[in-house]
């Protein structure tokens, strides 16, 4: 999924026939709906974690462009970075105090109804059972879960069907 626009995501997803839409299409400009529309998944991130918080936020500044994720958890600073879009293969090992958590992947879902109906939330938890789910959140328009790198294909066929699918057959 990739942004495209004021108001426009663009992603590879089969979407509800009720839309009428090929897959792959540029979703209309406007508010997003409160039904998800796209369930897509990444599996290029690296989950860091920094364990002086003060002077992680200075560090940050060295994976400016890479920085896809963060948040604050526990005392430390937890960020998902975008593998692609560094200089070099491991330039997060560059930077003092800073924990390799290892590679990752991110699956997520769009659409309101995800952060504002708890039992959509639990819906889209209760697809990801059984995949070492590490960390989620819902704000905005938006869910994402993190979970291990070979776990995103699954990841994302499983909030697919959950998600989606109903909304297909409905």
């Amino acid at each position: 999924m990739r942004w495209s626009g004021p108001g426009r995501w663009a992603c590879s997803f089969t979407p509800p026939r009720r839309l009428g839409r090929p897959a792959g299409h540029a979703a209309a400009p406007g508010p997003t709906p409160a039904e998800v529309v796209a369930v897509a998944a990444d599996n290029q991130l690296q989950y860091i974690v920094f364990d002086d918080l003060p002077k992680a936020w200075a560090q940050l500044s060295g994976l400016s462009g890479a920085l896809r994720q963060l948040w604050q958890g526990g005392g430390r600073a937890h960020a998902l970075i975008d593998r692609r879009n560094l200089s070099g293969p491991e330039a997060w090992t560059r930077l003092p105090g800073v924990e390799d958590g290892g590679a990752v992947a991110t699956v997520s879902a769009i659409g309101r109804a995800l952060v504002t109906d708890p039992d959509q939330t639990a819906r889209a938890l209760g697809a990801l059972q059984g995949l070492d789910l590490r960390h989620w959140a819902a704000s905005g328009e938006a869910f994402w879960a993190m979970l291990p790198a070979a776990s995103a294909a699954e990841g994302q066929r499983r909030l697919h069907a959950a998600l989606l699918e109903p909304a297909v057959s409905g």
